[in-house]
């Protein structure tokens, strides 16, 4: 077992806020990054 398993989305809304991301886009924004964050939970957890 062990290595990453994803990000820690806790802070995610506050940062999008943060950065004035309007209501409308957060959405994609949530999708966008979880799209981001397989990739690379992928490479990391590759087997070398």
């Amino acid at each position: 077992m062990g290595g990453v398993v994803g990000l820690d989305y806790g802070g995610v809304a506050q940062v999008l806020v943060m950065y004035g991301i309007s209501d409308a886009d957060r959405p994609q924004c949530w999708v966008d990054l979880q799209t981001m964050e397989y990739a690379a939970l992928a490479v990391i957890n590759a087997k070398s």
